[in-house]
């Protein structure tokens, strides 16, 4: 079971469960929880929101974290027409077991954790508006963790382009991990091998904190920016 505050009607959450099964509900009224949304046919993980412009016009576009098959799962991206034919675009197919799905700055950066590595995607369209989901390519990379992740955050800082596009500058990634750490990732975007043709980046260095005796099953940057 996973659920996501919609980032455009703040007084509904879309809730997907184990079955495939996908919720737009009220939680203020409860409607909607009669009859699901969709249901995508996968075994669902997590899912994640974000605010697109498509074609000239702001749409929410969901983020579906799916099993495929043993270890493997999909990140499939449905907007409010892919929803309603519960046909949506596949963005990338991750081994290891994944669990978690976050995404940030309008969809341009997306993070899956899966045991103890961490996959992240970057957009490759720079400019504001992209006219379809089907538009969206992204370039992964992935790297080992000292830890299994119990949980994670990100936060980014972007900036307009002069052709009206939007620049993602940084990504700092907060890790809870399943001993008690929480570790530390800052601009992490910048860290990444864009020159090579290899997804593997090899080892990056975090800032740990241990500040706990039991795996951290929930951590989120501060409201500033300047920690979790």
């Amino acid at each position: 079971m996973a659920a996501v505050l919609s980032d455009s009607s703040p007084e509904h959450v879309l809730v997907a469960a184990a079955d495939g099964n996908i919720w737009f509900i009220n939680w203020t009224s409860g409607e909607g929880s009669e009859v699901p949304l969709m249901n995508c046919g996968h075994e669902i993980f997590d899912v994640a929101v974000e605010s697109v412009e498509l074609g000239g016009s702001t749409r929410e576009v969901l983020l579906v974290l799916q099993k495929q098959e043993s270890s493997k799962a999909q990140i499939v991206a449905y907007d409010d027409i892919a929803l309603a034919s519960a046909e949506g675009t596949l963005l990338h197919t991750i081994d290891g077991s994944p669990q978690q799905l976050r995404a940030a700055a309008s969809a341009r950066v997306v993070v899956v954790a899966a045991g103890t590595a961490l996959h992240i995607g970057l957009l490759k369209n720079k400019s504001k508006n992209v006219a379809a989901i089907s538009d969206f390519q992204y370039r992964f990379y992935s790297f080992n963790l000292p830890d299994l992740v119990a949980s994670l955050d990100i936060q980014t800082v972007t900036r307009p382009t002069k052709k009206g596009g939007i620049e993602l500058q940084q990504v700092d990634i907060a890790i809870g991990g399943a001993r008690g750490a929480i570790y530390i990732y800052a601009d992490i975007s910048n860290k990444l091998p864009f020159e090579s043709s290899q997804p593997k980046a090899g080892f990056i260095h975090a800032r740990k904190f241990h500040w706990h005796r039991r795996a951290v099953h929930a951590v989120k940057w501060s409201s500033d920016g300047n920690g979790p």
